[in-house]
Parts: C-alpha cells; sequence; structure tokens
C-alpha cells in the first residue's frame, strides 16, 4: 500500500489498445474497422484489402480512422509547401522533376500492386538520378495532399488505383509548376 495516488496513464492505454489491433485476426479487423472506415471513404471502387492492411499496422484507437482517410474520395487543397521536407531532402524542383518522371512511367505500367509500385517507382529515380525518397514523399504528397497519412505513395497508389493516382499526380505537378515559376 503507497500514500501516492493511483496514475490512469491514457497514453500508455492507447498504445496497449494498438498493440492488441495489430495482433488481431485481419479478418476481425476488418470486421470491426470497416464502419469507421465507411465514415470517411464512400467510393466503394478501392482496394479495402489493402487499406485494411495499412491500417491495422498504424491504428491505435479506432475512432482515428476516419480522420486518416478523408483523402481518399477527393483530393483536399494543399500547399505546395507540403513538397520540402529537410529530411527527405526534398524542395518544390525535386519533387516536380520526380513526378514529371513518374507520371509516363506509370501511365505505362500496368501492375499495380504495392510492391510492383514500390519497385518501380524506385527504378525509375533511379534511372532519373532522383533521389528516392524525394520519389516517394512526392508521390505521397501528390495523392493524398498531406504530411502523414497511413501508408506510403505506393500504398496509397494501390488503394486508390491507377486512374485516380495518374490524375492526382498530373495535378500536383500544376501546383508545383505554379509554385516553381
Amino acid at each position: 500500500i503507497s500514500k501516492s495516488p493511483a496514475i490512469f496513464d491514457e497514453v500508455k492505454l492507447k498504445w496497449l489498445n494498438g498493440e492488441y489491433l495489430r495482433e488481431m485476426d485481419p479478418q476481425n479487423f476488418r470486421e470491426i474497422a470497416e464502419p469507421y472506415i465507411f465514415k470517411a471513404v464512400k467510393r466503394r471502387d478501392i482496394d479495402i484489402d489493402a487499406l485494411i492492411s495499412v491500417l491495422q499496422k498504424r491504428t491505435e484507437l479506432l475512432s482515428d480512422i476516419p480522420a486518416q482517410l478523408d483523402f481518399i474520395d477527393e483530393l483536399p487543397t494543399y500547399s505546395p509547401e507540403l513538397y520540402v521536407h529537410k529530411k527527405m531532402k526534398t524542395d518544390k524542383e525535386k519533387c516536380l522533376t520526380a513526378l514529371e518522371a513518374m507520371i509516363p512511367a506509370l501511365e505505362n505500367f500496368d501492375s499495380w500492386g504495392h510492391i510492383e509500385l514500390y519497385e518501380k517507382i524506385i527504378g525509375c529515380s533511379e534511372e532519373s538520378g532522383i533521389n528516392k525518397k524525394a520519389a516517394l514523399w512526392s508521390l505521397r504528397v501528390a495523392l493524398s495532399g498531406k504530411e502523414t497519412t497511413p501508408g506510403g505513395g505506393t500504398d496509397i497508389a494501390a488503394i486508390i488505383g491507377k486512374e485516380d493516382s495518374i490524375k492526382r499526380m498530373k495535378k500536383g505537378v500544376e501546383i508545383l509548376r505554379e509554385s516553381v515559376s
């Protein structure tokens, strides 16, 4: 028995809940997460299995899911300053170059899974002499309009599909061209 009062640690409880969710069977996680997903996502043409896979690894509270997915249905308006990231060693010019190199390569690319997309983008960045971190960062921002997402750029591309990914990347090029000039 101690004289000090009991402590209720909400941060630790949130972490523990996240551990529980990550250990769940993927099908069980899907069942409990879908209502939260479809609060934010109205589209039915997305790869829900890829989305579930990404979310399960990064979710601590189910109630946080809708806020993580607000970019899926529609690309939000975003600042070109998102492309500037010191840790990734990116700036607007590098991201513009990366997106301009990736778009034609991905337009002619048929396999649209996360792993295949990652390999294609890494290959494209090496061919173009672009830092792979800059390429992946520019892809994430162009597809989501956000700095943080439940998955990386290739995850998002696999989830939203080829047509929407290419359209969003072209929009990113437009935003960057206006900002750079």
